[in-house]
Parts: structure tokens; C-alpha cells; sequence
């Protein structure tokens, strides 16, 4: 199984701020035609958060033109920019996404793939920083324990461990909120993978028996700055992606950038 994940799209549309100056529609488009290119095609693609600039419903309807152009399945998930309603509006009946209020978190799983994925909403509103309340937790440890001998890979938005870049780590996952998902994932060995976004760079680390990676954005990147007075700036690196490939029981993560 290949499996693919874009993060940090950050689609502003026509009319809207470019992130960093880039014009993310094209961005995007490029992306698509990428994916579609690629020998062997994966079999699905994850986006892991951040989906729009500003959420709107012209900002989420063009998201979804973009996006009805990728030959292969596609998963949306929430980040700290996005808004759950309006996200569902622009996607009705999707799966995962579908049911429950407009407002309701966006939790799911995906079941017909050699490796399960399990979808974690961290959306805290107005806050950059990502929360897993009470009830998302419960949510997970009821599907992890419900398949205890499936490997499985638990997409989130936000890292929830520090990666040693102090004004990146302020604005990750509460630290109450990660502790918490530490002790489940500590139950559940049959979590291959924690892969998240948010911090618009590659990283992995090992963490409570697991390994979590960090998708690079398809937008800007951030500079590698470990200073403690360091600030956002945006890199001018190369946007990217990463490939997720499950084979005789081994999960390997690649990074690649759009423009190699």
C-alpha cells in the first residue's frame, strides 16, 4: 500500500491573501497533477489540516474543484484554520464527514486499506493551538480498542510532542492534551504511525512507542530556527509531500518536494 499526505495547504482562492506570497491555488493544482503522476499512483491521500487561509464557502468550494481532479480517494481533515461547517457544506455526505451536527468534530476512520487510518480532529476554535477534549479521546481509545491487531496510522493536525523550536512548540498541542494521547498510544502497540502537519516542516521523533512524523506544507515552509527569541519565517525550501509506504509489515515514510 502507498498512501500519500499533503498538509498546510492554506488555499486563499482568487480573491484572497497569498500566504508567504504564493499563490496556493497553483500551488495545489500543481500538487494534483504531481500525485496523478506518480509510478506507482498511491492509493489514497490524507490532507492533514489547514486546508484554507480564511475559511469561507468560496474558499471551501474551490478547494474541492482542486482537489476533483486527484485520481485516487482523498481524505480531508481540520486544522487550526479551517472551520468544521463549513468544511461538511462543501463535502455533503462524505464519509466521516457527513454525519452528526454542522459543527460536530471531524473524526473518522478508513477501513478498506491493508493499513487502517484513524482520523483525530485537534481543532481548538479561535486558538492555533491544537486540543483533544474528554470526548475526542474517548473516540479514540474506543476505535483503537475495537481493533487491537490492525496496524493502524492515527492522522492529527498538531505534532503532540516539543520538536525543540520554541515558537513552534508554543503553538502545538496542549500539553495536557498530548499527555493524554501518549498514554493511549502507550496501550494501543498497534499504532505504526502518528503523522501530523502544522509546523510547515519534515520532522520524526519517537514518541511513547510510536513514531511521529510531520508532513512538510504544500504552501510556505518555516525556517529551522532553534533560537529561543526565534520567530515564523517563512522558507523559502521547496514545498512537499510525503508517501506512507506499508510492505511486509513495514512502514516507510518518504519526503519529497513538488519541484525535484
Amino acid at each position: 500500500m502507498l498512501l500519500a499526505q499533503i498538509s498546510d495547504l492554506h488555499l486563499a482562492g482568487p480573491e484572497g491573501p497569498r500566504p508567504a506570497g504564493l499563490d496556493t491555488d497553483a500551488v495545489l493544482a500543481g500538487a494534483v497533477a504531481r500525485l496523478n503522476a506518480l509510478d506507482p499512483r498511491p492509493d489514497g491521500c490524507v490532507l492533514t489540516g489547514d486546508l484554507v487561509e480564511r475559511p469561507g464557502a468560496e474558499v471551501y468550494e474551490r478547494l474541492r474543484e482542486l482537489l476533483s481532479g486527484l485520481r485516487m480517494p482523498w481524505w480531508p481533515m481540520v486544522g487550526n484554520h479551517d472551520d468544521r461547517a463549513l468544511l461538511r457544506a462543501a463535502w455533503p455526505g462524505a464519509a466521516g464527514l457527513g454525519a452528526g451536527p454542522a459543527d460536530a468534530f471531524v473524526h473518522y476512520t478508513v477501513e478498506d486499506l491493508p493499513l487502517r487510518l484513524v482520523m483525530l480532529d485537534s481543532l481548538r476554535l479561535g486558538s492555533h493551538i491544537g486540543e483533544l477534549c474528554g470526548e475526542r479521546l474517548a473516540w479514540l481509545e474506543a476505535q483503537l480498542a475495537a481493533q487491537p491487531a490492525r496496524p493502524t496510522i492515527v492522522f492529527v493536525h498538531h505534532p503532540p510532542l516539543q520538536v525543540g523550536v520554541p515558537h513552534l512548540d508554543r503553538s502545538g498541542m496542549a500539553s495536557a492534551s498530548a499527555a493524554a494521547l501518549g498514554e493511549i498510544v502507550r496501550r494501543h502497540p498497534q499504532v505504526e504511525r502518528i503523522a501530523c502537519g502544522h509546523l510547515h516542516r519534515a520532522q520524526a521523533a519517537r514518541w511513547h512507542g510510536t513514531l511521529v512524523t510531520v508532513c512538510p506544507g504544500l504552501a510556505h515552509q518555516f525556517a529551522l530556527d532553534l533560537r529561543e527569541q526565534g520567530r515564523y519565517t517563512p522558507a523559502d525550501e521547496g514545498r512537499g509531500y510525503q508517501l506512507h509506504r506499508w510492505h511486509d509489515g513495514c512502514l516507510t515514510t518518504y519526503t519529497a518536494r513538488l519541484d525535484a
